[in-house]
């Protein structure tokens, strides 16, 4: 299953999570990423990619992108190799009850792709922003968290 196409005023939006939404355009202009702050438009929950792998039972980026797209509902960036980071609405971190994986708000910052950024190398969106504004929700987030953090428990254990 492939990811949902990116809605373009997903950019403005992003961008004004920057105190200077110029510098997020010209970032984006010159390099496929910019550096944005968390905790004003949304956090970030940043999940291991071990995790993610068996939580979904795949390695293929194309089907951790549909998994992810349905069980999470909402933008995920993926750091191949490295973790991924689902998009939640600000103010979560503040309140995240769940293992396995960190949210990260104010006092952190991400490097966000370009909203038509779908592949990598580096950062890209394993799931887009559907719509401008649209976040996945701390509850599934937790509850995929969960689930994938005790089957890497598990897999761990065997080795």
């Amino acid at each position: 299953m492939l990811a949902p196409a990116a809605d373009p005023r997903s950019t403005a939006w992003l961008a004004h999570a920057h105190p200077s939404p110029r510098t997020a355009y010209a970032e984006w202009e010159q390099r496929p990423l910019a550096m944005l702050p968390l905790g004003n438009r949304f956090d970030a929950v940043r999940i291991p990619a071990r995790t993610v792998v068996a939580g979904t039972g795949t390695a293929q980026e194309q089907e951790i992108a549909g998994f992810l797209a349905q069980t999470l509902a909402g933008p995920v960036i993926a750091d191949p190799g490295l973790c991924y980071y689902a998009l939640l609405p600000a103010g979560s971190a503040d309140t995240w009850p769940f293992r396995y994986a960190a949210c990260l708000g104010h006092t952190h910052w991400l490097a966000v792709p370009r909203i038509d950024r779908d592949t990598g190398p580096g950062p890209y969106w394993a799931v887009p922003m559907e719509r401008a504004g649209t976040l996945c929700q701390p509850k599934p987030v937790g509850e995929f968290v969960s689930m994938a953090g005790r089957a890497l428990q598990r897999k761990l254990a065997r080795t």
